[in-house]
């Protein structure tokens, strides 16, 4: 999901706010996330951190993610 949603970012550009709300993984994934990680995705301004291979919000979620992967030894 978050490569996906990168790359087209990278590609069409557009509202990552809108592009996470309306992935249907992001949907299932959304009621395992702690409530900062789910507001920002409503409401806060996202910046493209120079050198991440994801913006630095897809960056979070992919850090809370692996998180989760391994708390539910997934991983």
């Amino acid at each position: 999901m978050l490569i996906e949603i990168s790359d087209k970012l990278r590609s069409d550009g557009g509202d990552l706010r809108s592009m996470l709300q309306h992935h249907p993984e992001y949907i299932t994934l959304e009621p395992h996330l702690p409530d900062e990680l789910k507001q920002a995705a409503y409401t806060r301004s996202f910046y493209v951190k120079m050198g991440t291979f994801l913006p630095l919000p897809l960056e979070s979620y992919k850090h809370e993610i692996a998180a989760i992967e391994a708390r539910w030894n997934l991983v």
